[in-house]
Formats: C-alpha cells, sequence, structure tokens
C-alpha cells in the first residue's frame, strides 16, 4: 500500500538523521514522501485518522513502528524475541 509519510529534518536529538512519521510532520521543516509497505503488512485507517498496521497479528500506531536506517524508511518491532527491521521502498 502507497501512503503518504513525513521526512522530517532537525528533530531534537536526530538532527543528523531524518524523522519519519504518518501523521503530522515532526518539525517545521519537512518533506512528504511516498512510500510503499509491503502486503504482508495490512493497513487501514482507525476513528482518529491514524494509520495502523497489523505486523505479526499485533496492532501498532503506525508511528510506534515506523523509523529509520539511515536516511531510509523501515518498518522496526521487536517480536518478543529479536528486533526485526523491514526496510520501505520509496
Amino acid at each position: 500500500m502507497k501512503l503518504n509519510v513525513f521526512k522530517s529534518y532537525g528533530v531534537l536529538a536526530h538532527e543528523k538523521n531524518p524523522v519519519y512519521t504518518g501523521g503530522r510532520p515532526a518539525s517545521d521543516i519537512y518533506d512528504v514522501v511516498a512510500v510503499d509497505i509491503p502486503e504482508s503488512f495490512p493497513v487501514w485507517q482507525n476513528e482518529a485518522g491514524s494509520y495502523i498496521v497489523t505486523i505479526d497479528g499485533e496492532a501498532y500506531d503506525l508511528n510506534e513502528v515506523l523509523s529509520n536506517r539511515g536516511d531510509r524508511p523501515v518498518l522496526s518491532w521487536y517480536d518478543g524475541r529479536s528486533y526485526r527491521t523491514v526496510y520501505l521502498d520509496k
């Protein structure tokens, strides 16, 4: 599923790397980036307008699992045994 996320710059404690968010930008300086969430992670929108991602049967707010590795957006979560990361295509 294609989603538009915000790539924010200059966020406190993340000055050297961008911060990706799904709902609104994390700073005043940002770009809108289209990312492709794999179909194995169903995405839906709740009543409040937040995007919810289902990973391993658990529902997460997109902002809980959306992160970055360097300059690339990723989904990152802990599955109970280890940390998992899935790179998102722009």
